[in-house]
């Protein structure tokens, strides 16, 4: 299956350049451990899976090298003295039925957060990504740290013909938090105290790259939307949202309501209603509408944002969460079906 041409741009800029940060991590690796280190993701098979978790084909593989160049660093700190002396020879004991090389392959998981274990059928170890889309591999590096040490216990490992759809479900990784991985023992701390409220989303530990970041008309889709409305004079309201649909069904419903103006032969709308596309991003993407009275036959007419406060919040699910004479801003955290 032939790469789409913005996915191999990416394979040969992220990934294959001898100076990538992948490479590098995946040769200081080598250093330390004296063997050939070996990863060939299979891109179409990725690309297949994550397709809808990454619609941006540059940035899903900007996310799985960063994944296995986490893995390596992690690998890194345990070969550097981090790991026990006995896990260290288990691994080079291991690693004799590859032909003492460290293979690395990586499959799509089936829990939230990257995870990785140690394969003995094909005598290497598996990173596992997400179908839940990540914000920075760099936030796995604990739980990868504490994986890679428990590799070797005894578990239930995946059969060799198991497909994707049959992996089995990593439950005691799956739901681990990296900042509760006690990286020591590779295992999770037992809590502190039972939990009465639900667990907060996570906080951002690490600045975003820019490479992985999603573009402006996806991120834009998710949550939290921001939606703020300014009376600019009698004439004037400006509506800014960060949700380009919800613009798209305001500007729909006030076309069909708004009046015509029977003081002219040709009975145009009393309102001018305009939507006014973003400056970033790709595509049609709104972040204004404007309604304005542009008529200057119609000075008396005024233009009220009593209808428009009232569809945002009974209508469109906003919550307002400031207010003052003029300006009104409104948050929706949940997303639209």
């Amino acid at each position: 299956m032939s790469l789409p041409l913005k996915a191999k741009v990416a394979v040969r800029d992220t990934w294959s350049k001898d100076d990538a940060p992948v490479q590098k991590a995946m040769a200081q690796v080598q250093q330390v451990l004296g063997l050939q280190v070996s990863c060939e993701p299979d891109w179409a098979l990725l690309i297949a899976e994550l397709d809808e978790t990454y619609p941006d084909r540059a940035i899903l593989v900007t996310i799985v090298s960063s994944l296995v160049q986490t893995w390596n660093e992690s690998m890194v700190g345990l070969l550097d003295g981090a790991a026990p002396e006995e896990w260290t020879e288990t691994l080079l004991e291991k690693l004799k039925d590859s032909y003492s090389e460290l293979r690395l392959f990586l499959d799509i998981g089936r829990g939230d957060i990257p995870s990785t274990s140690w394969d003995a059928s094909r005598g290497g170890f598996t990173i596992y990504v997400p179908k839940e889309a990540i914000r920075d591999a760099r936030e796995s590096s604990a739980v990868f740290t504490g994986q890679i040490l428990a590799a070797f216990e005894e578990r239930k490992e995946p059969a060799p013909s198991q497909s994707v759809a049959q992996l089995p479900d990593y439950d005691e990784w799956a739901s681990v938090d990296a900042s509760t991985m006690n990286v020591v023992v590779g295992k999770p701390k037992a809590p502190d105290a039972p939990r009465t409220q639900p667990a907060s989303p996570p906080t951002v530990q690490y600045l975003p790259s820019v490479d992985t970041m999603a573009r402006p008309d996806d991120l834009l889709r998710k949550p939290p939307y921001y939606l703020l409305v300014s009376a600019q004079g009698a004439q004037n309201i400006e509506v800014q949202c960060s949700h380009s649909p919800t613009l798209e069904v305001m500007h729909a419903y006030l076309k069909k309501w708004v009046r015509t103006n029977n003081n002219d032969t040709t009975r145009p709308p009393i309102l001018t209603l305009k939507l006014h596309q973003s400056n970033f991003g790709l595509g049609v993407v709104y972040d204004r509408l404007t309604i304005a009275n542009e008529s200057r036959y119609n000075g008396h007419i005024s233009v009220s944002p009593t209808l428009v406060l009232n569809m945002v919040e009974s209508q469109l699910g906003y919550e307002r969460v400031f207010c003052d004479s003029f300006c009104w801003h409104f948050r929706r955290d949940v997303p639209f079906k």
